[in-house]
C-alpha cells in the first residue's frame, strides 16, 4: 500500500471527512471509522469521505481512522484524534 491521508473540515455540527489513498496499482477500497465504528460502508472509488455528526458524541477525544485497501489485501492505516 501506498499511503492513506485523511483531512477534517469542521463546520458547526457536523464535519467533512475526506481522504486520499494511493497504490502502485490500484486502491481497492477506503473504510473512514470514528472510534473503531465504520461511518458507512467501504468507498471503492475517489473521492473517498464521510459526514460526521458531532453533537451525537461526548465532548473529548475522538480516532479517525482511515483504512485503505489495494487489490492484493494490503492495509494503508493512518488515524488522527480529533477532540469535540
Amino acid at each position: 500500500m501506498g499511503s492513506s491521508g485523511y483531512r477534517i473540515a469542521a463546520a458547526a455540527a457536523v464535519s467533512a471527512i475526506a481522504a486520499t489513498a494511493s497504490d502502485n496499482l490500484a486502491v481497492a477500497s477506503v473504510q473512514i471509522s470514528v472510534d473503531g465504528t465504520p461511518t458507512g460502508p467501504p468507498q471503492t472509488l475517489p473521492p473517498y469521505g464521510a459526514s460526521w455528526n458531532t453533537t451525537a458524541v461526548a465532548d473529548g477525544p475522538h480516532s479517525v481512522t482511515v483504512d485503505a485497501v489495494d487489490a492484493a489485501g494490503n492495509h494503508g492505516l493512518a488515524s488522527v484524534t480529533v477532540t469535540v
